[in-house]
């Protein structure tokens, strides 16, 4: 369980995004959906970071939780996979989001 690899915080929710592979590839569609959770789980006042443990290896969903303003913290050993406990607080978020707009 990845809570017993850092000090939970109150206000910490964690997250996992799963997108099936396309019929059709739909540029900027992942994002989309990714952007669209956050906005969810920060539409929730008692929300203040959310925390991530994306595979090592998965530099995909790394560089696309940089962009939404995640940061990594460290690597951890997970039951299942080694992983970058990541996370991304509120003012991360809309810091990213902003330059996101300003390209």
């Amino acid at each position: 369980m990845v809570g017993g690899t850092y000090n939970l915080a109150p206000g910490d929710i964690g997250m996992h995004v799963l997108v099936a592979p396309p019929v059709a590839r739909i540029p900027g569609f992942t994002g989309a959906v990714f952007e669209t959770i956050l906005d969810s789980l920060f539409s929730d006042p008692l929300v203040d970071r959310i925390v991530v443990e994306p595979d090592v290896g998965n530099l995909k969903i790394q560089a696309l939780n940089e962009r939404m303003g995640f940061r990594k913290h460290s690597i951890v050993d997970l039951p299942d996979k080694q992983a970058w406990l990541s996370f991304c607080s509120r003012d991360q978020y809309a810091e990213a989001t902003r330059m996101n707009e300003a390209g």
